[in-house]
C-alpha cells in the first residue's frame, strides 16, 4: 500500500518531472557558458591582452550580470508558479510550458 493515492502520486511524479528538467537545463547552459567565457578570458591572458587584474574584473561583472539577469522576472508565468499550479492538480502546467517555450 503506498502513502499517496494515484492521483498524488501523478502529480508528484509531474513536479519531479518539472523541476528535473529546469534542472539540467539550466546546469547545461551553465556549464557551457562558464567553459566558453573561461576558455576566452584565459587565451587573452595568455596571449598579454589581458591582465590578471582585468581578467579578475570581467569575471567579476560576469557575476554580478548573472546574478542581476537571474533576479528578473520572466515575462511568462515563473517557475515557482509551474510548480504551484502542477500541486494543485494542473499535471499540464509544465507541458503547456515547454509547448510555448517551443514556439
Amino acid at each position: 500500500m503506498s502513502a499517496f493515492t494515484e492521483e498524488q502520486q501523478a502529480v508528484l511524479r509531474e513536479v519531479l518531472h518539472h523541476v528535473w528538467s529546469r534542472m539540467g537545463t539550466l546546469h547545461d547552459d551553465l556549464n557551457e557558458d562558464t567553459l566558453r567565457l573561461a576558455s576566452a578570458i584565459a587565451t587573452l591572458g595568455e596571449r598579454g591582452l589581458l591582465t590578471p587584474e582585468e581578467m579578475e574584473r570581467i569575471a567579476t561583472q560576469i557575476h554580478v550580470q548573472a546574478r542581476l539577469r537571474a533576479q528578473q522576472l520572466p515575462e511568462h508565468m515563473p517557475e515557482g508558479e509551474i510548480t504551484a499550479a502542477i500541486l494543485g492538480g494542473d499535471l499540464q502546467a509544465f507541458h503547456r510550458r515547454r509547448a510555448e517555450e517551443e514556439e
